[in-house]
C-alpha cells in the first residue's frame, strides 16, 4: 500500500501524523496510445517553446506562473507555494453535521491512516470515534501537491469497515447551481403522471434483490466491453458489437412502462441476482 501524501492532521492543539491513500481504483482501465497512421509509430507529447522553437527536455529550466490577464503572468516557485499553504498539513477548523455535506459538494475521497506510531493510532481512533458518535464532519484546508483544497474528514464505512475518509470538496461558489435550476425547469415543463411514476416504481421494484447486495458482484454483472474487444482483436476473433439503442423517448410512456413491468416479471427472480 503506497501513500499519496504524508503529513500532519491538525485539529485544535492536537497533531496526528497521517498518510492519505486512494480509497478506490478503476479496475480494468485500458490505456490507449496514439500512433502515426502512416508508419504505426507511437507519437510523443513534445514540449516545444513556440517563441524560441526549442524543444525542452526533462530537467530543462521552467517556471510556474499564473496568467492574471491575457498574456500577462506572475511567476511563483514551489517554495513560495509551500510556504503560503503550509506544506504537508491538513488543518481542520470547522465542524458541521455530516448530513450537511451534499452530494454536489463531494469531489474525491481518500482513506486517511495514522502512521505506525502507536500514539498516532490512538489519537486517530479517538477522532474517528468522536466524529462517528456525534455524526459530525471536520472541515479544513489540505495542502496537497502544491495545491490547497477544501476537505472534509468524516467516518466512511464500506462493507462493515469504518475508517476516516478525506473527501475534497467543491465550495458553494463552484457548484453549477444554474445548470441544476435549468434542468429542474425543463422537467417541470413536462411532468409525469402519477400512473407513470407508479409504473416506473414497479419496474425498479422488480430489480431489487431480496438479499443484501454486495458491491463486489458488480464486476460479474458488468464485464468491461473494451477489454473484451481488445482481447478478441488479439485472438483474431469477431469484433464485439454492442446492441444499438434508439435514442428516442417513448411516444406512449405508460405503454412502454407496462411492457417493461411485464418483461421484468419474466426475468429470473431478483433473489437470484443479488
Amino acid at each position: 500500500m503506497r501513500s499519496l501524501w504524508n503529513g500532519a492532521l491538525v485539529i485544535g492543539r492536537v497533531t496526528i501524523p497521517v498518510s492519505a491513500y486512494k480509497s478506490a481504483e478503476h479496475v480494468g482501465d485500458v490505456s490507449l496510445k496514439t500512433l502515426h497512421a502512416a508508419c504505426s509509430t507511437p507519437l510523443k507529447n513534445d514540449r516545444v517553446c513556440p517563441t524560441c522553437s526549442v524543444k525542452l527536455q526533462a530537467g530543462d529550466e521552467t517556471v510556474q506562473a499564473f496568467e492574471f490577464a491575457p498574456g500577462q503572468f506572475v511567476t511563483i516557485d514551489r517554495e513560495e507555494i509551500e510556504a503560503a499553504i503550509g506544506a504537508k498539513k491538513l488543518t481542520l477548523d470547522r465542524v458541521v453535521p455530516a448530513s450537511e455535506l451534499e452530494v454536489p459538494m463531494l469531489d474525491e475521497t481518500y482513506w486517511l491512516s495514522p502512521t505506525s506510531d502507536p500514539r498516532a493510532a490512538r489519537a486517530y481512533d479517538a477522532l474517528l470515534r468522536a466524529l462517528d458518535d456525534t455524526g459530525a464532519a471536520a472541515i479544513g484546508r489540505w495542502a496537497y501537491h502544491s495545491r490547497e483544497r477544501v476537505a472534509a474528514i468524516w467516518p466512511v464505512t464500506i462493507e462493515g469497515v469504518t475508517v476516516l475518509g478525506l473527501t475534497t470538496l467543491f465550495v458553494v461558489d463552484g457548484i453549477r447551481l444554474q445548470d441544476a435550476t435549468d434542468i429542474r425547469d425543463l422537467v417541470l415543463s413536462s411532468p409525469a403522471t402519477e400512473v407513470e411514476v407508479e409504473l416506473f416504481a414497479q419496474v425498479l421494484h422488480e430489480r431489487v434483490p431480496t438479499k443484501s447486495f454486495r458491491w463486489r458482484t458488480l464486476r460479474r454483472y458488468y464485464p468491461l466491453r473494451l477489454q473484451r474487444l481488445l482481447a478478441s482483436k488479439q485472438e483474431g476473433e469477431d469484433i464485439i458489437i454492442a446492441p444499438p439503442v434508439e435514442s428516442v423517448a417513448p411516444f406512449d410512456l405508460e405503454e412502454a412502462l407496462r411492457a417493461s413491468v411485464k418483461a421484468e416479471r419474466g426475468r429470473a427472480p431478483a433473489k437470484a441476482r443479488g
